[in-house]
């Protein structure tokens, strides 16, 4: 299908470029909204306004759910309010109050008081929570029956509701609305009509409020593989559910924010593609210009050993594979926490643990990198540097892992994301302290010997030219 809306983009373009809407109409017929919301992906603002133009107000509003945020305002700043209050009512509120939220105030609020009282409401409602908690995600379209009613009027009063639409799990309240209880439809079915909800309901409902960030609601619809998860607000009250349709797009959302994070770049709206260059920019150079200042430290320490280094100018040799070494365990064991944060498979009471289980192992890789590179600078330098390298690697190894295992848990114990202790920050902190380890171990142990005799003859009985 993907093949196939790439080779329909030309050809759309030329009939709005013609001005010839009769084929334009043509090349989207029995096309679905999905599909032509990829269509849109890649075309102007000014294109797709006049392509919604030509579609009906349900279709319109499914389109536009679709599309990316940045797009939607471009485009709806140019469309007739009542045509985008005629297109929202047509779908989700939850939805219709994404889109509202990424178009000017008094837009929004202009499209808003064209929609139906009901709608709107609900689209208010919605647009007071923050986007990235569980009032944000939610549809306040949830069922829910009285607990004293019996099985009978239940089955009744779902038969009469004509609105009533994907229904898996019946939400039981009191008379004030507050949830004390579920069931599948499967049971309401199979119980006897003069039985109580409350007598056959599963009480202790798992639940979440409306202030729930976005990532444990996912992680409830996961952990246990629910279809829907009721939302209450902070008095017990059921005001909507949450779907696994919305948890997938928060999954993917939050998996997105990590990766950029992971890469020192501030999270972006819409596609790579559809950013501009000045938020690319934006969104890179601060941690850069971070980082930058940083790596000042690292060259502290190198001139700080000036000397010893001008003594034996072979360790410059091994100064870029040893920290870069360390970075990269740093950087591995970083990755590793942070996912298993992600997932919860690991939180702050498993740290120590994990720590001591960080030591063996960088332990066990810091000797086997020590082992690879150790023969090399015996012949590159002589066996007093190939000491060097050999203790340094190991020592760097470990160290770069602690680093890159400690980073996520710091950040999450004073409340930022883990994600945040990225492969450049991880790597650029132990690059720091690899060149203090090593340059330090180096003028600790040459200082005890006369490193230029050794070298000289271990020169003299190897083959340098092999290596220089």
């Amino acid at each position: 299908m993907a093949k196939s809306n790439n080779r329909l983009v030309p050809q759309i373009r030329t009939a709005l470029e013609m001005n010839d809407d009769v084929r334009v109409r043509f090349l989207l017929h029995k096309k679905r909204p999905e599909d032509i919301a990829e269509l849109c992906r890649n075309l102007h603002a000014e294109e797709i306004k006049h392509v919604l133009g030509l579609l009906e107000p349900e279709a319109i509003g499914a389109v536009m759910a679709d599309l990316d945020p940045v797009i939607h305002g471009e485009v709806i700043e140019m469309m007739d309010p009542q045509v985008v209050a005629d297109a929202l009512d047509t779908i989700p509120s939850d939805e219709a109050a994404d889109i509202l939220e990424n178009i000017p105030e008094e837009l929004a609020e202009a499209t808003i008081e064209r929609m139906e009282s009901e709608a709107a409401e609900d689209v208010e409602q919605l647009m007071t929570y923050p986007p990235d908690t569980a009032g944000g995600i939610m549809t306040p379209d949830v069922y829910n029956l009285e607990g004293h009613i019996t099985v009978a009027e239940a089955i009744r009063a779902l038969r009469e509701d004509k609105t009533l639409e994907q229904v898996s799990y019946l939400y039981v309240t009191d008379r004030n609305r507050r949830l004390i209880g579920v069931m599948p439809l499967k049971r309401l079915i199979a119980a006897r009509d003069d039985q109580a909800l409350s007598e056959i309901m599963t009480r202790g409902v798992i639940s979440a409020r409306v202030d729930d960030d976005q990532e444990k609601v996912a992680h409830l619809v996961q952990k246990y593989d629910f279809r829907t998860l009721p939302i209450v607000d902070l008095n017990g009250t059921l005001v909507g559910r949450v779907t696994a349709d919305d948890v997938m797009d928060v999954i993917e959302e939050e998996a997105t924010e990590d990766m950029l994070k992971i890469g020192s770049v501030m999270p972006f709206e819409t596609s790579v593609l559809k950013t501009r260059f000045t938020a690319l920019y934006a969104r890179r150079v601060v941690w850069l210009i971070l980082l930058v200042f940083v790596n000042i430290f690292s060259g502290a320490g190198i001139a700080y050993h000036e000397h010893l280094i001008e003594s034996v100018v072979a360790l410059v040799f091994f100064l870029p594979l040893l920290i870069a070494s360390g970075g990269n365990s740093g950087a591995q064991a970083s990755t590793l926490i942070v996912r298993s944060m992600a997932t919860g498979d690991v939180n702050a009471g498993d740290y120590a643990r994990l720590l001591l289980r960080e030591v063996g192992v960088s332990l066990a890789l810091g000797a086997t990198m020590a082992v690879c590179v150790y023969m090399i600078a015996w012949y590159r330098a002589g066996p007093e540097v190939a000491l060097v390298v050999f203790i340094s690697m190991i020592t760097i190894v470990v160290i770069g892992s602690l680093i890159g295992i400690s980073l996520p848990f710091l950040l999450k114990k004073f409340n930022m994301d883990p994600a945040t202790a990225s492969a450049p920050l991880v790597t650029s902190i132990a690059d720091i302290a690899g060149v203090l380890i090593y340059l330090g171990i180096a003028t600790a142990l040459l200082d005890i010997m006369d490193p230029a005799a050794v070298i000289e003859e271990a020169r003299a009985v190897c083959v340098p030219w092999i290596f220089i």
